[in-house]
């Protein structure tokens, strides 16, 4: 049953000027990128005196929700000496394990505080990840594993990643040598080209840009769009503590965009000297091996020395940042349990959301069948496709008003009057010549001219935009307990548009959204 959450969450749904990625035509797999994953200093000690979950458990289940988490290890793991920077950012070898139990499996080396503790101290941290089970990338042994794809596949969709220090700051990888994988934009251009032959997403991280800065400089944006144009699909920036927007990048000749997200800022981190070093996002991308489907945003935030989903007021101020240059209607998360992890921020395309959203039988073939049940008369307001297995279909239907007598002789307080139609939702089930009628509502208090469902079992739940008097909307939850039809819940529908139930928090169920403004 949908209960009323707490949290006002904001889904987008942007159209691209140009052509949208293809939608879904086999598996898809859901990858969560993070931002700076700091675990030394003051982080360290709140590990010590809270133990190693204390950091991460509440965003852990959402991380572990993906198909593939990655993000930006700038702890160097390891006991050797500090050797180079100013700030000694490592953590204890040991805290591997605390990257593992939050559901990272990837991260990526290429960073300007990896070879802090010198090239053993990179190596030491290189092989306490391997005794984990967490990959990396844009580091190595030698220049040759440094500069090399990490290639994964996973649920059918193969992935290759790249990642790249762009600040010239560390110790690079050489022949013999262990080190960084340095950006050279003609070299990692082709790299990206070769890997391009190898995968049907290729994904870079570059460490750049300048600290504490809300905007990207004009060379971000320049490598950014060779990036694309070599076949980068996602682009993923670290180095400012802060974020930087999200955009599209068409690459010359590139038949869909490139998303690059120029700052994720920081993940965990014990900075706490402003409210931007403090915000940042999780970005999720829905792929398949046609492209990038979907791509949602968390907003997240510091509370020390731990990570915890965004308040409304740190959430706004986030994705302000993150969206500067996506102007569009949001979808919104408008009824959810209190509990649910669910991503803040969705893009997506209306033939994605069909291909994703699966339903049991389209509106247009719904609608053709319903022709001859119920009768002409009466209207068909909404209808909610569901249940593939079933092949139901809930329908909000005007039924025709009954006529009644009027005696135009009578006095006018006894005149008969001729009553409006009545709304009903009706729970159909199509048994392959006919539908069958399994339940109907009582009447509805007002006209619904949207409508979404879900079923799980024998229990569907859906929720409705209806039509008020004076023209007012109202938003409305119904659920069907195999046996009879319950009101669940209503509020304001104000600025509301359309309706999309969809898997936002990866957990297997489907949350309300409505689009807005």
């Amino acid at each position: 049953m949908m209960t009323r959450g707490l949290a006002v969450l904001f889904f987008s749904a942007l159209l691209l000027a140009g052509a949208p990625p293809a939608a879904a035509d086999g598996p898809t797999a859901r990858l969560i990128f993070a931002g700076d994953i700091m675990l030394g200093r003051e982080i360290g000690r709140a590990i010590a005196a809270h133990g190693p979950d204390y950091p991460l458990a509440a965003v852990t289940p959402f991380i572990a929700s993906a198909s593939l988490a990655i993000g930006n290890l700038e702890s160097p793991l390891t006991t050797e000496r500090h050797v180079a920077g100013a700030y000694d950012l490592h953590a204890e070898p040991a805290y591997a394990e605390i990257v593992r139990r939050a559901g990272f499996d990837v991260v990526t080396l290429a960073n300007n505080h990896a070879t802090d503790h010198g090239r053993a101290g990179l190596e030491q941290t290189m092989r306490t990840l391997a005794g984990q089970g967490i990959a990396w990338v844009g580091a190595g042994k030698d220049q040759s594993e440094a500069q090399a794809p990490l290639l994964r596949t996973v649920n059918g969709v193969r992935l290759a990643f790249l990642a790249y220090e762009g600040l010239h700051a560390t110790m690079p990888a050489t022949a013999q040598a262990a080190g960084t994988a340095w950006l050279e934009p003609e070299a990692a251009v082709k790299a990206i080209a070769a890997a391009r032959r190898q995968a049907d997403l290729v994904i870079v991280s570059v460490h750049w840009g300048v600290e504490y800065q809300s905007l990207p400089t004009v060379q971000q944006r320049a490598l950014a769009r060779q990036m694309a144009t070599a076949g980068a699909d996602l682009i993923i920036g670290h180095h400012p503590h802060v974020v930087q927007p999200v955009e599209w990048v068409q690459g010359q000749g590139r038949e869909h965009p490139t998303l690059v997200a120029y700052s994720l800022g920081n993940f965990v981190f014990d900075m706490g000297f402003s409210p931007e070093v403090m915000q940042s996002a999780l970005l999720v991308c829905e792929v398949s091996r046609e492209g990038l489907l979907a791509f949602g945003l968390l907003p997240i935030q510091m509370a020390p020395w731990r990570v915890v989903p965004a308040d409304a007021a740190n959430a706004r101020a986030v994705l302000s940042r993150l969206l500067l240059n996506m102007p569009g209607p949001l979808w919104q998360t408008v009824d959810a349990p209190a509990s649910a992890r669910a991503a803040a921020v969705w893009w997506f395309s209306p033939v994605q959301i069909t291909a994703l959203a699966p339903a049991a039988l389209d509106a247009a073939r719904t609608t053709a069948l319903l022709r001859a049940w119920p009768p002409d008369a009466w209207a068909i307001r909404a209808i909610a496709p569901a249940d593939p297995q079933a092949q139901r279909a809930t329908v909000a239907i005007a039924e025709p008003a009954a006529w009644m007598a009027v005696d135009v002789g009578a006095p006018a307080a006894r005149r008969g009057y001729l009553p409006a139609p009545t709304e009903r939702l009706y729970l159909l089930e199509w048994l392959g010549r006919s539908w069958a009628l399994l339940g109907r509502s009582r009447p509805l208090p007002y006209a619904a001219s949207e409508l979404v469902c879900a079923t799980r079992r024998r229990q569907v739940t859906c929720a409705a935009i209806e039509t008020m008097p004076a023209g007012a909307r109202r938003l409305a939850g119904y659920e069907w307990d195999g046996r009879s039809w319950q009101t669940t819940w209503s509020q304001s529908a104000v600025g509301y548009r359309s309706l999309l139930l969809w898997d936002s928090d990866g957990d297997g169920g489907r949350q309300l959204l409505a689009q807005y403004p």
